[in-house]
């Protein structure tokens, strides 16, 4: 065999190996997934929530009121007195289910932040130091992404409110909820508040407005009342009401 025929035969061999090392690498690491995107089950489905409770002038008033200028919420705090709920027990309660499935504490700021929220799912985030008890609902949990959890007295009576249909598996939407919290706010402005803007609403567990357990509801049934019709129909639809709108979207069809 001449020179030439043995570099080729040795060049064609280097070649095969090569080929046959990159074709091991790709499989070994995954890359034979066309999009370039990795599998679904090696995404780490769920979310971060961080946030400040702040409770109102009625509950704080034996603490230092402090004006609430600073909290970052999508709902701009438009009451004085507040002070931050701290040292206090966090749960987070899946909407729909009623499992526990977070727990936290509050700091010496109210602030408290929460991993591993799962992806698609509503809940409730209850903060109660056994005495008073304050909440919010967050819906339609996002993948990957730190999510506002602020708590005041509006997020709290509307959570306390809609957590009573929570056995009904009804979808919170972010519209409906911003909507019902932005109409609360305006509500608790006109009727419980003084003229320095501070909230005379008590939120003391077992009191005229929060009941024993989160999901029987708001006590005050003026409060109940505006926040379930703000909320919308959908919450108070009975079995007869479905039938129809599923008859009346058939034979529109």
């Amino acid at each position: 065999m001449t020179k030439r025929g043995k570099f080729s035969m040795k060049k064609y061999f280097y070649l095969a190996a090569l080929t046959i090392l990159l074709t091991l690498v790709l499989i070994l690491t995954g890359c034979s997934n066309d999009s370039g995107v990795p599998d679904e089950e090696t995404l780490d489905n769920t979310a971060t929530i961080s946030g400040q409770v702040m409770l109102p002038s009625e509950n704080a008033s034996t603490i230092t009121a402090l004006i609430d200028t600073f909290i970052n919420s999508a709902l701009a705090s438009t009451f004085s007195g507040e002070t931050p709920f701290k040292n206090t027990s966090i749960n987070i309660i899946n909407y729909q289910t009623g499992e526990q499935i977070a727990t936290a504490t509050t700091d010496n700021n109210g602030e408290y932040t929460v991993t591993g929220i799962p992806e698609g799912i509503d809940i409730i985030v209850v903060a109660t130091d056994g005495n008073v008890r304050m909440s919010g609902i967050i819906s339609d949990v996002g993948i990957q992404s730190t999510i506002n959890g602020d708590i005041n007295v509006t997020t709290t009576l509307v959570a306390e409110s809609l957590a009573a249909n929570s056995d009904e598996i009804v979808d919170v939407t972010t519209d409906s909820l911003n909507t019902t919290l932005i109409e609360t706010e305006q509500y608790i402005l006109n009727n419980h508040t003084n003229n320095n803007g501070e909230v005379q609403l008590d939120l003391s567990i077992g009191g005229n407005i929060i009941n024993d357990q989160i999901g029987d509801g708001v006590a005050d049934s003026a409060i109940k009342s505006n926040i379930s019709n703000n909320f919308g129909t959908v919450i108070n639809f009975s079995d007869s009401d479905l039938e129809n709108v599923i008859r009346n979207a058939i034979n529109k069809e």
